[in-house]
């Protein structure tokens, strides 16, 4: 006889396990500060690299007035408000990225955890005999071997 709980169960871990556990299993690898700063500081080092080229296409597009204007002391002014305007960009973007990222380890922590449960209490429903703590590991072995081969 089939049981239902047990099979929407099934379905619902394959659906999970073809979507999205890999990303999540490599979230939740690392330790939430890591994967925070570790985020962060790639965002960073992309975000300077897009203002620098925002800027060099704003001197590039307006260098006949720059250069028709231009004293020693506009040409300071200028590089303090780039410097400045690129600080305000960076802080804003690391503050917003960093309540981003902790937001998206905690639920892929989330999301593990609650897996793993699914995945023992299929293993309870299976039949009559009681599930083992090395058939847990073997699932979850076999999880981390596909996640190291991805």
């Amino acid at each position: 006889m089939l049981d239902k709980r047990r099979i929407r169960l099934m379905t619902k871990l394959a659906l999970y396990e073809q979507s999205d556990v890999w990303k999540d299993l490599k979230i939740s690898g690392y330790y939430k500060e890591d994967y925070v700063g570790l985020k962060t500081l790639k965002g960073a080092l992309w975000t300077m690299v897009g203002y620098a080229l925002v800027a060099v296409l704003f001197v590039l597009y307006n260098l006949d007035m720059l250069m028709n204007d231009m004293s020693m002391q506009k040409l300071i002014v200028l590089a303090c408000a780039a410097v400045g305007g690129y600080l305000v960009l960076l802080i804003v973007y690391c503050i917003c990225a960093n309540f981003f990222y902790k937001t998206e380890h905690a639920n892929a922590r989330r999301r593990i955890k609650t897996f793993y449960n699914n995945l023992t209490a299929l293993e309870r429903m299976g039949g009559n005999h009681r599930s083992s703590p090395r058939k847990k590991r073997k699932i979850r072995d076999k999880l981390r071997a596909k996640e190291n081969i991805l």
